[in-house]
């Protein structure tokens, strides 16, 4: 069984020299690295060739296709190299040393094959354990986390999963046809893993973790009158969380009931928008293309990365971009 880790990357060299060196140091071997790097800018390839000579394979994109373009490209690339299994790993998550080991350890006897399995997550903050992924209620139609008394070590099947430690199957994730690249950033996850369920079952397996911080950190936001509100320099990201979810929610629950959905949340957040926000005709704007790029199906890079800084002439500040 030969298996490849995926990491896509983009301007992060440093916690990316931390997460291969975690990879290396699995206690089940990896036959491969591939790091798929977004047309990073900061020196991320002299870093690979300085530090991993001939351990890590370094695959250059012309320009930032984001993580689906990146997962995209990188599982392609292993299954294309022989790989039975694919290991996509986030290039900020730090797995522990026997990681690999017992996802691949852990039972999965049953009449339905195994495609994908996924560990818990522990915040390096604050040492709290997650499980990572949600099951789908159709009776609520809305996606639902795992209760610890579920999970804690256990293995329990879900629905849908992040990038973050999901072992996938090399052949289901090519009958899928890999991620959408056409996401780019944010719910392509849950997109990719809600399809390959079709092929098998997913599991949570906790009896290993990786460090990884907890996906809400990804926008930053600051609290006016009791509300937590992303910040205007994130609102790019907003843009594909919104888009990307309706297209999720309209693959698992049918699209006339996620139009409805989104109809009520756009309102609402248009609402919070006139009420708390600053910039608000720059914000209302990225919302609303998020709302009709969404109800017509326009996928792409639709929003630049920073887009706010670029359009007002702003230097860039400290939020992280996608992989």
């Amino acid at each position: 069984m030969r298996i490849c880790a995926v990491v896509p990357t983009y301007n992060r060299k440093g916690p990316l020299a931390q997460c291969l060196e975690a990879l290396l140091r699995q206690t089940r071997r990896l036959d491969e690295i591939l790091v798929i790097d977004n047309a990073s800018t900061d020196g991320t390839g002299q870093m690979i060739a300085e530090k991993f000579p001939n351990k890590v394979t370094h695959v250059r994109l012309p320009e930032n296709t984001g993580s689906a373009g990146g997962f995209t490209t990188g599982m392609s690339l292993a299954y294309g190299h022989g790989h039975g299994w694919i290991w996509c790993m986030d290039d900020d998550a730090i797995p522990v040393e026997d990681t690999l080991q017992k996802l691949l350890e852990a039972d999965s006897r049953s009449d339905v094959p195994t495609v994908a399995k996924v560990c818990s997550r522990c915040d390096p903050i604050t040492g709290q354990r997650f499980a990572q992924g949600d099951i789908l209620d159709f009776k609520s139609r809305t996606n639902l986390g795992i209760d610890q008394t579920d999970w804690a070590g256990k293995t329990v099947a879900i629905d849908c999963a992040p990038w973050a430690g999901l072992l996938v199957d090399a052949e289901a994730a090519h009958k899928v046809g890999y991620a959408k690249a056409g996401l780019f950033a944010w719910r392509d996850d849950y997109v990719f893993t809600a399809e390959l369920g079709r092929f098998g079952r997913i599991l949570h397996v906790d009896n290993t973790t990786i460090f990884h911080h907890l996906p809400y950190k990804t926008f930053s936001a600051v609290e006016k009158h009791g509300s937590r509100r992303v910040i205007v320099d994130d609102y790019w990201k907003l843009y594909y969380e919104f888009r990307n979810t309706f297209f999720w929610r309209s693959l698992c629950f049918g699209k006339s009931r996620t139009i409805a959905r989104h109809t009520t949340l756009y309102f609402r957040y248009l609402a919070g928008i006139l009420i708390y926000d600053d910039f608000k005709w720059y914000r209302m704007r990225i919302l609303t293309k998020a709302f009709f790029d969404a109800l017509t199906g326009r996928l792409g890079r639709r929003v630049e990365p920073g887009d706010f800084h670029k359009r007002f002439g702003i230097a860039n500040g400290p939020s992280p971009q996608p992989q």
